[in-house]
């Protein structure tokens, strides 16, 4: 068997194995989403009281939904406050630096000036 064919074989394998992950995978999903389905669906309680569950009322979807964007939008105010920060901070240390230069590196580390 030559080395091409036993590089042929190795991609082989890897590739049916890639598969069997993808067909793993998959199948977990279905099965999640069937389970919670059925447990919606054979639950002893009405339609109307499993809607407003799941819909409405404390706790339901929408409750959650909407503590879910308060806290992105927290987020992305956060994020934009450190950037401001950050650039404010990156525009002060280019100053400090220009004004080091054209001084002539007196305050710069190392000691001498450069000329």
């Amino acid at each position: 068997m030559g080395r091409a064919e036993k590089r042929a074989n190795k991609a082989e394998k890897k590739a049916a194995k890639k598969a069997g992950r993808r067909r793993r995978r998959g199948g977990f999903v279905l099965g999640a989403v069937a389970g919670a389905a059925a447990g919606l669906l054979l639950a002893p309680r009405s339609g109307k009281e499993t809607r407003a569950q799941v819909f409405g009322g404390e706790g339901g979807l929408g409750d959650q939904v909407g503590r879910l964007k308060t806290a992105v939008g927290a987020g992305k105010e956060s994020a934009a406050d450190q950037s401001e920060a950050l650039k404010h901070k990156i525009e002060e240390t280019r100053e400090r630096l220009r004004s080091q230069m054209e001084e002539g590196g007196e305050d710069a580390p190392g000691g001498d000036p450069v000329e």
